[in-house]
């Protein structure tokens, strides 16, 4: 599941995946850094210990990120992001290429 859709507001908002039992100490470190690095949100109870977290898709982040948005404005984050992740990609390649391959590899 991508998200949760809010029929009254016309907004997806990120799914959550929950925890029956608490999470292992090395998961729940990871969890923890990665909500530190503010990627994941985590929903923990008045103990500290984890009962959920969004899911770890690159939609859910973005949802975490820029918070509950319409799909139609989702679709052209997504596609934005994607073209600036295709660009840097090619960037890396054709320009930093020749520095790991040796020579003119174009």
């Amino acid at each position: 599941m991508i998200g949760r859709y809010d029929e009254k507001t016309d907004l997806l908002h990120p799914s959550l995946a929950t925890f029956d039992v608490p999470p292992s100490t090395k998961t729940r470190l990871i969890l923890e850094l990665f909500a530190f690095l503010r990627l994941i949100r985590l929903d923990k109870d008045e103990k500290g210990i984890i009962k959920s977290t969004t899911n770890m898709t690159i939609l859910n982040f973005l949802l975490v990120t820029f918070g509950p948005m319409r799909e139609q404005t989702l679709c052209i984050l997504m596609a934005g992001v994607q073209v600036v992740g295709s660009g840097i990609a090619f960037g890396i390649r054709y320009g930093v290429g020749s520095w790991v391959y040796g020579g003119d590899r174009r």
